[in-house]
């Protein structure tokens, strides 16, 4: 019995997955110590004057300090001592180029390889 494998559908599902690989991209991005930009956000990075840099998980602004959980312990920065916050957030430029270099890809290959038929890759005993 002959196992058949339709290149179309290998080529499709390996750009689908470069597709899906591109939309992950993330970028650290520098905010405002304001609650609003800060809150609900699961860490950020908090670089202090000092030079040294802390990621903090479930950052809150309150009362002037800079709120969260680092090596699992609850610590709080003052502001002052806080020369920069930063989050992650998507890179939309990344994101728009990957999915529209993946569609083109999907497409032109559909295009290329619609009129093809499936190849043999060998025989199961």
């Amino acid at each position: 019995m002959g196992k058949t494998l339709n290149l179309a559908a290998l080529i499709v599902t390996v750009a689908f997955t470069t597709l899906l690989s591109t939309t992950a991209c993330l970028k650290r991005v520098e905010v405002p110590a304001t609650p609003d930009q800060i809150h609900k956000k699961q860490f950020a990075y908090a670089i202090l004057n000092s030079g040294l840099e802390y990621k903090l998980e479930d950052p809150e602004v309150l009362n002037g300090f800079l709120v969260g959980v680092v090596d699992n312990q609850q610590v709080r920065i003052p502001l002052a001592d806080v020369k920069a916050i930063e989050v992650v957030q998507p890179d939309k430029k990344k994101i728009i180029l990957g999915t529209a270099i993946g569609a083109a890809t999907i497409l032109t290959l559909g295009l290329i390889l619609s009129t093809q038929s499936p190849i043999n890759v060998g025989s199961v005993d």
